[in-house]
């Protein structure tokens, strides 16, 4: 009479290079770990949200001396500030510049690190 046993189960070990571990793929030098590139994105978001606070911020200085310029007698009643406004604005203007290159910049810094 013949046993109608299965045979037992043998445990085969992976060959080697036949898969690599997590170590391994990540090691390998295609791409880099998203751990990496979120350490990298997360300055250049500060440096984002920073641009943008300090862009509004600019805008509201500009909006405010806008709204002096406007009076319709500044200019004959004080036309020295009347000068310092327009002074003040062009400085305002020129700083607003200034923060929307940096934010230009870390933008496209942030979209070259995502990759």
């Amino acid at each position: 009479m013949a046993c109608n046993n299965p045979p037992p189960k043998r445990r085969c070990k992976p060959s080697r290079g036949m898969r690599s571990s997590s170590r391994d793929r990540a090691s390998n030098g295609r791409d880099k770990p998203p751990r990496v590139k979120a350490e990298r994105q997360t300055p250049l978001k500060q440096r984002i949200s920073e641009a943008e606070t300090e862009i509004a911020r600019i805008n509201g200085i500009i909006g405010k001396i806008d709204t002096a310029l406007a009076l319709p007698d500044l200019f004959t009643r004080d036309p020295k500030q009347a000068a310092q406004l327009g002074k003040a604005r062009a400085a305002a203007a020129s700083a607003l510049l200034r923060a929307e290159e940096q934010w230009l910049q870390a933008s496209s810094e942030f979209d070259e690190a995502a990759g």
